[in-house]
This record gives C-alpha cells, sequence and structure tokens, in this order.
C-alpha cells in the first residue's frame, strides 16, 4: 500500500498541511490551545495535527477537552500517552524518571485529520472547542454536580 501511495503523496501531503493551516486559524484566538509549530524551512508531512493544551488558559484540562469531544462523536485523542518510557519493555527498568516528557504527554491532543477531513468538519470542531473554552467553568460546575 505504501508503494501505491508514492504517486499521490504530494496530495496527500497539501491536504494534511491545509487541514493543519485551518486548524490553525480556527483556534488562534483561543487562549489555551496551541498548535504545534511547524519550521516552515523543514519538510513535514503534517499527518497529525498535535495541539497543546493549557488547562489554567483554556479552562479544562486535555482529558476532560478528549472526553467533550468523544461525547460529540468527535475523535481526538491523547497524543503518545503515555510516554514510551512507562510502558513495556521500559516500565519498571532502569529508565530514570523524564518529568518533561510527562508533563508534555498529559497536554497534548491530536485532532482529527486526514484525506476524509472536510474545512467544514475542521470549522465544526473548531467551532466546538471555542465554545468548550468559553463555557468550560458552568461546564465544569455542571460536570462535577452530576458527577457526585
Amino acid at each position: 500500500m505504501g508503494l501505491c501511495s508514492l504517486d499521490i503523496m504530494p496530495d496527500i501531503i497539501a491536504q494534511n498541511r491545509r487541514n493543519y493551516e485551518d486548524y490553525k486559524a480556527q483556534l488562534a484566538s483561543v487562549p489555551g490551545i496551541t498548535p504545534i509549530h511547524y519550521d516552515p524551512g523543514k519538510e513535514n508531512n503534517y499527518q497529525y495535527v498535535v495541539a497543546e493544551i493549557d488547562a489554567d488558559s483554556f479552562g479544562m484540562n486535555r482529558d476532560e477537552l478528549v472526553a467533550l469531544l468523544d461525547a460529540e462523536r468527535i475523535i481526538a485523542r491523547r497524543y503518545f500517552y503515555p510516554g514510551c518510557h512507562q510502558v513495556a519493555p521500559y516500565v519498571g527498568s532502569q529508565v530514570r524518571p523524564l518529568p518533561h516528557t510527562e508533563a508534555l504527554a498529559k497536554r497534548v491532543i491530536s485532532l482529527p485529520s486526514g484525506l476524509n477531513t472536510t474545512q467544514q468538519d475542521i470549522e465544526k470542531v473548531s467551532q466546538l472547542i471555542r465554545f468548550l473554552h468559553q463555557n468550560a467553568a458552568g461546564i465544569n460546575k455542571a460536570l462535577k454536580v452530576g458527577g457526585s
């Protein structure tokens, strides 16, 4: 399959980059969610749209955001979580703690992207993320009351 995709790889990368740029533009005004920066001087396939969540600025943490997006049938994932050093065969071995890796692994999210992701899909996801940010205090309060 990989060899068959080589002919259309430039188109795939172009679509992935459009998705990344669309998310970046749509989420630019939302405090606490920052798409990772890609160096324009380097080649990249833009396969994943990854953003870092600052819970204090956004109003909820990455796991809460993922759960709420999932409730709306939007597939967003924790990105590279847990860190590789925390899974077999490394967990329990002599691997030293990696606190920066662990902290970052708790803050990054992979947003829906790919060839079948349309600009309208990105607008819908981004609109929901903006809504969740703007209403985070009330949502958190309602979830806390409902979860008791």
